[in-house]
């Protein structure tokens, strides 16, 4: 009987929530971040991605800028 009661009140997200996660996990930000913006806790977020496959693993951070090589930059040295 407890086990069906936990079932009914599991919180799940919509589609459209799944789409928004992903699409913020994209853009690197992280759970937490993610959690504020769709109001649900960080455990339903990664149970939920788990559960369609979706990593869930750290997000690699996007390259960084390169520096200038215009005639400017000859005062570095």
């Amino acid at each position: 009987m407890m086990k069906a009661a936990i079932e009914t009140t599991r919180i799940t997200l919509f589609p459209e929530e799944i789409e928004t996660v992903v699409a913020l996990r994209e853009k690197g930000r992280n759970f937490e971040y993610v959690a504020e913006q769709i109001c649900v806790s960080e455990n339903v977020l990664r149970r939920e991605l788990r559960a369609l496959d979706i990593p869930t693993g750290r997000v690699k951070p996007r390259p960084k800028v390169q520096r200038g090589k215009g005639h400017w930059r000859c005062f570095d040295s």
